[in-house]
């Protein structure tokens, strides 16, 4: 979860670094902490 949140956050820096167009996302919406992740599992089975 954490290297999830740093890359979520490198590219935040780079985004700031890209142009003048880029967007910050609302604090609500940045991953910080283990609690902002919902797990997902899809599991696929081919004959």
């Amino acid at each position: 979860m954490k290297s999830i949140a740093r890359t979520f956050q490198k590219r935040v820096a780079a985004g700031l670094q890209s142009g003048r167009d880029f967007v910050i996302p609302d604090q609500q919406e940045q991953a910080r902490q283990t609690t902002d992740f919902e797990l997902i599992t899809w599991l696929v089975i081919k004959s």
